[in-house]
């Protein structure tokens, strides 16, 4: 319990400091000018921006929702949205974007019987991989055109060092997770943990669990890429919609104050400012990117900071109250999993 505490205590002042952040850079970018770009924005540009971004995490339910089929799953539509929308939002507002997904697959497999915790994570992983094979390839083309038209006036030394640390720990990642005996390694390991638990009976049932979440992560898998290739194919597919989605959407952002940027910048910056965001959530990593980068693009500070912030207006400020309201009309069904015999049992985090 008082290490739950603790860990909740982290997230609450990384989101903090993450507003602060936010604060400070709309402080430097002069709160009045900003406050004017916003006057003069159009509304129902920044609607459509906001509706974009929903759109967007329809069709990544979609993509998780096929995923889900691949690796075995039957399960509604309807129950992956409201999981996948509180998941999201707890990516958004924690660092490390990981506690959403476990919630996300946790969640799911409470309320859908049969759904096993190990496939529900596998399909955690392909999202990963999906997401980093199509952000690292056009991170590099990206960077290639900003550099070849000359359309960045900050350090190059920094972003080319910031690029090659990104796509470098992107590869490492999915190589890592792409290994045929990561899981087994990770069994072995967690039962190697689950020697240090005095209580045999905690021990025992501890190593069960980590069997168990091995073998299932190992038949998602298996599932998803010998048996449903087209899933996958699918879902590849869908990735670059998303993604193309979320520059189009930026792209919206900067035509609502009258900017106009280059399509490369956009994407450099919405790629850079994920990454950030594992650091500073809550829009704060968000909003530091957009505005410091744009501003070596060549536009003013009050343009960048307004945009940064209608950027996080329109996505994680959006899906946080949304997905708050569906956490509470589903309380209750966190936590607890009822089973064939009708009796509900705790599952242990």
């Amino acid at each position: 319990m008082a290490s739950s505490k603790k860990k909740w205590f982290g997230y609450l002042v990384t989101a903090a400091l993450s507003l602060i952040l936010i604060l400070a850079l709309l402080v430097s970018a002069d709160v009045n000018e900003v406050s004017e770009e916003l006057a003069h924005s159009s509304l129902l540009l920044i609607v459509i921006a906001a509706l974009l971004y929903l759109a967007m995490v329809f069709v990544r339910t979609v993509r998780w929702y096929i995923l889900l089929k691949g690796a075995g799953q039957t399960l509604p539509f309807k129950s992956c949205l409201p999981h996948y929308a509180v998941g999201q939002a707890l990516n958004d507002v924690t660092p490390g974007r990981v506690l959403g997904d476990a919630v996300r697959a946790a969640g799911i497999r409470e309320e859908e019987e049969g759904v096993t915790i190990g496939a529900s994570l596998s399909t955690l992983v392909y999202e990963r991989v999906m997401d980093m094979l199509f952000t690292t390839i056009a991170l590099v083309a990206s960077f290639a055109s900003v550099y070849i038209f000359g359309i960045y006036e900050g350090a190059w030394d920094a972003l080319a060092f910031l690029m090659v640390v990104i796509v470098l720990g992107n590869l490492l990642v999915i190589g890592i997770i792409s290994h045929p005996a990561i899981a087994a390694k990770l069994g072995a390991f967690g039962i190697w943990v689950s020697k240090a638990l005095k209580n045999e009976k905690d021990r025992e049932r501890f190593a069960n669990w980590v069997n168990k979440t091995v073998a299932s992560f190992n038949e998602g898998r298996s599932m998803s890429w010998k048996k449903n290739k087209k899933h996958i194919i699918t879902s590849m597919f869908l990735t670059i919609l998303i993604w193309c989605m979320e520059f189009t959407r930026m792209v919206i952002i900067f035509d609502s104050i009258g900017a106009t940027v280059f399509l490369s910048v956009i994407v450099l910056s919405s790629i850079i400012s994920f990454t950030a965001q594992l650091i500073f959530p809550a829009g704060g990593g968000n909003m530091m990117v957009v505005s410091e980068f744009f501003q070596a693009a060549g536009l003013t500070s009050a343009v960048s900071a307004t945009a940064g912030l209608l950027s996080i207006i329109t996505s994680i400020w959006l899906i946080v109250p949304i997905a708050l309201c569906i956490f509470i009309l589903k309380k209750g069904r966190y936590g607890t999993h009822r089973g064939k015999t009708g009796q509900q049992t705790t599952v242990n985090e």
